[in-house]
C-alpha cells in the first residue's frame, strides 16, 4: 500500500501535479525495483562497536541522541520490527525514485522510457556541465548500445546508483532496523528503557577492535581457488595501446585491445585480469598453461581471444573490490596484493601497466624492445620538403606516404598500435560482442574522412559533410573535437562525447564544450 500525506497551499496545486505525474510515469520502472535492495554487509557487532564508541565519548548525549530517534520513527515510544523494516523500505523507495527521477524527466511523452529521439532532443537544449552529465548518464544506463533507454534499463541503472551509494555510505543515518540492536529481551520491541541500557552497558564495555574494511571485501569475494600447483599471476591495466575492431561494451563506448603472451613453463597459470575499461584482451603463446583466467575489474565490458570458454571467468569478479592496481610500489598495489592472497589462499606475481600492450605472462616483461618502441608513434620533424620522425635510434626520414595527418598523428599518439582487426566470434565475452560499424575515437573519423562523408576544415573542425551512421565512440577529453554539422545532414546516432557541434543551418552550438 502507498500512502500519500498532501497538505493543501496556496500555489501548491502546479507543483502537486508535476509530481503526481511523474509518479505515474515511474510505476511502471518502480516495479522493476521492487525486490533488488541488497542486504547490507553491517551486522549486529557493526552496530554495537558504533554505539560503543559514541558512548565512550558522552554517554547521556548519546542516549538523548538516540531517544529523540526513538520518537521521530514512532511516536509512541514502541517501535516494532515490522515498522523499522517499513522505514527501510520507504527509504529505499525513497532512493529509488530520486534515482530514477533523473533519467525520467528526460521522458518527453510520459511513456516510461526514453527513446533516441527524446535523448537527441534533449541533447539539443543542454550544455556544459549539465550536457556533460546527461551524455554520461546516458552512456551508463543504455547497456545494450542501441541508442535508447527502457524500462528496464532505466530500472538497472537506478538499482546499480542504489547498490553503490549504500556501498559508499551503508546505512549511516541509524534508522530503521539498525535500531532493532536496542531490542535487549528479544521481543521485537524497542522501547526507551531499552536503549537506556544497551547505552549504559556498551559505555561500560572497553572497545572491541573493528572489522577491518579489507577483510569485510575479501570476505565478500567469492573465487574459485587455484590448484595446488598453480602460479597466481594479477594483471592490470587502465587500457590499450590499440582499439579493437570489435565492441564488448556497445557502439557508444570505445573498446581497447592488448595481448598477453603465455611464456613457456611447466606449472599451471591462474590469471586474475582487472580492467578499468572496455577491453579485448588477446592471450597467445603456451595458452595450454592457463588452467582459470578471471576477469574483471568493471563492469562496462571484457572480451578474451585465444582461450576455451571452458576455462574463462568473467562473472567471480562481480563482488571483488580489487582495486585497478597497475603501478607497484602504491597503495593500491600492496591493497590488490594483500586482498588476492586473501581470496587465493597462495602467493600472487603482480603486473601491469597504465596502458597494456603486449605482456608476457608470468613475468610481466613487455613484448616490445625498447630499439622497436616509438617507431610509428614518436613525433614527426618537418625540415624543408622533407619529414622526419624521432625514435629511440634518431631521426628516420618518412617516404611521402607515411607523412601523416593531423588526425593520424593524433591517433598514433593515443593508440600507437592502431586498430586491431578481430572477430566477434572468436570473443568469449562479458556481454555482447559486435563489430563497429564505425571505428572509435580518431580511428572512426580518419575511416569517416577516407569514406568522403567527412572533411577537414582549415581549423582542424571536422565537417559532417554527408550522413553518417554514429558519431565515433569515445570522444571525450582529449579525444574531443569540433563538428560541423552540414545543411540538411541528419544529426548522427550515438553521442559526440565532450564534442561541440555547431549546425550550419542555424549557428547553433551543441555540447559540453560550447
Amino acid at each position: 500500500m502507498i500512502l500519500f500525506a498532501v497538505e493543501t497551499r496556496a500555489g501548491s496545486t502546479d507543483s502537486f501535479l508535476k509530481d503526481f505525474i511523474m509518479f505515474r510515469r515511474l510505476v511502471a520502472i518502480s516495479t522493476l525495483l521492487i525486490a533488488t535492495s541488497a542486504a547490507l554487509p553491517q551486522t549486529r557487532n557493526d552496530h554495537e562497536n558504533y554505539l560503543r564508541t559514541m558512548a565512550s565519548r558522552n554517554t547521556e548525549k548519546t542516549k538523548e541522541q538516540f531517544i529523540s530517534r526513538l520518537f521521530l520513527m514512532s511516536p509512541t515510544g514502541e517501535l516494532t520490527r515490522e515498522m523499522a523494516e517499513t522505514i527501510d523500505l520507504r527509504n529505499d523507495a525513497e532512493m529509488r525514485l530520486r534515482m530514477t527521477a533523473t533519467i525520467l524527466k528526460n521522458d518527453l511523452d510520459g511513456d516510461g522510457k526514453v527513446s533516441r529521439e527524446e535523448i537527441n532532443r534533449v541533447r539539443m537544449v543542454l550544455s556544459g556541465n549539465e550536457r556533460s552529465q546527461f551524455e554520461t548518464a546516458v552512456l551508463k544506463a543504455d547497456t545494450d548500445g542501441d541508442g535508447k533507454l527502457s524500462a528496464a534499463e532505466i530500472a538497472a541503472s537506478s538499482k546499480e546508483a542504489i547498490d553503490s551509494t549504500r556501498r559508499r555510505n551503508g546505512r549511516g543515518d541509524f534508522l530503521g532496523t539498525a535500531f532493532m540492536v536496542f531490542d535487549t529481551d528479544g521481543n521485537g520491541v524497542v522501547v526507551v528503557d531499552e536503549i537506556i541500557e544497551t547505552i549504559d552497558r556498551l559505555a561500560a564495555e572497553p572497545p572491541s577492535p573493528l572489522r577491518p574494511a579489507q577483510l569485510i571485501e575479501a570476505e565478500s569475494c567469492k573465487l574459485p581457488k587455484p590448484s595446488p600447483e598453480a602460479s597466481a599471476v594479477f594483471v592490470a591495466g587502465r587500457g590499450g595501446s590499440a582499439l579493437s575492431s570489435v565492441s564488448v561494451a556497445g557502439l557508444d563506448q570505445e573498446t581497447t585491445f592488448a595481448t598477453l603472451d603465455i611464456e613457456e613453463g611447466k606449472e599451471p597459470l591462474y590469471i586474475v585480469a582487472n580492467i578499468s575499461g572496455p577491453m579485448v584482451l588477446r592471450v597467445t603463446g603456451a595458452t595450454g598453461r592457463v588452467e582459470r583466467f578471471v576477469g574483471g575489474g568493471n563492469k562496462q565490458g571484457l572480451g578474451v581471444i585465444g582461450l576455451p570458454a571452458e576455462v574463462v571467468d568473467l562473472t567471480s569478479m562481480s563482488e571483488c573490490k580489487f582495486p585497478v592496481a597497475y603501478q607497484a610500489d602504491t597503495s593500491d598495489w600492496i591493497k590488490a596484493r594483500a586482498l588476492l592472497v586473501s581470496a587465493l589462499g597462495k602467493e600472487v606475481r603482480m603486473t601491469g601497466r597504465n596502458k597494456l600492450d603486449q605482456l608476457k605472462l608470468p613475468s610481466g616483461h613487455r613484448d616490445k624492445t625498447e630499439e622497436t618502441q616509438g617507431i610509428k608513434s614518436g613525433p614527426v620533424v618537418h625540415s624543408g620538403n622533407r619529414s622526419y620522425r624521432l625514435t629511440n635510434k634518431g631521426l628516420v626520414e618518412l617516404k611521402r606516404e607515411e607523412y601523416p595527418t593531423g588526425l593520424e598523428a593524433e591517433m598514433r599518439r593515443f593508440y600507437p598500435d592502431g586498430v586491431v582487426d578481430v572477430s566477434a566470434e572468436d570473443i568469449v565475452a562479458s556481454g555482447k560482442a559486435e563489430a563497429y560499424d564505425v571505428l572509435p575515437s580518431q580511428a572512426g573519423l580518419i575511416q569517416l574522412v577516407k569514406s568522403g562523408a567527412l572533411s577537414v576544415l582549415r581549423d582542424g573542425a571536422i565537417s559532417i559533410d554527408k550522413p553518417i551512421p554514429r558519431f565515433p565512440a569515445g570522444l571525450n577529453g582529449a579525444h574531443s573535437v569540433k563538428f560541423v554539422l552540414r545543411r540538411g545532414v541528419p544529426m548522427p546516432a550515438g553521442s559526440p562525447g565532450h564534442s561541440m557541434v555547431l549546425l550550419e543551418e542555424t549557428g547553433q552550438c551543441l555540447g559540453a564544450r560550447c
